[in-house]
């Protein structure tokens, strides 16, 4: 696949696994935050924090910007907007941040896209 695609399709898996995980934690609130918040929440979490990982060193940013700004928006931005308690916000940290590998695992293992990880394309397929 042209590398021009796999970025949008990188972001696009990003936000549905970040939809999941707020939908599972937050299962049992009431109210019931609506799916139209979670999926905008979820879009400004993924996308927002992988445009500025991917571009910051690029544009000159030192890397705790671009480092330190996507990991503030995964763990702020929807633990506040959705009010999580600190359980819920415990599994909510725990299962974003384990997430992340995990994708780049999936897509390194999956499909030898190694963009993310080159330090571990020689272990791939």
């Amino acid at each position: 696949m042209a590398e021009i695609y796999r970025f949008p399709i990188m972001m696009a898996i990003s936000v549905i696994v970040l939809f999941l995980i707020i939908l599972l934690v937050t299962r049992a609130k009431t109210p019931r935050p609506s799916s139209t918040a979670m999926l905008l929440i979820s879009i400004l979490v993924s996308v927002g924090g992988m445009i500025i990982a991917k571009y910051g060193a690029n544009f000159g940013l030192p890397w705790t910007v671009y480092y330190s700004v996507p990991a503030m928006l995964t763990i702020f931005l929807p633990t506040i907007y959705f009010r999580m308690s600190l359980r819920q916000a415990g599994i909510y940290i725990l299962l974003a941040f384990l997430s992340a590998p995990a994708i780049h695992y999936g897509f390194l293992f999956g499909l030898g896209w190694n963009e993310y990880m080159p330090f571990l394309s020689g272990l791939q397929r």
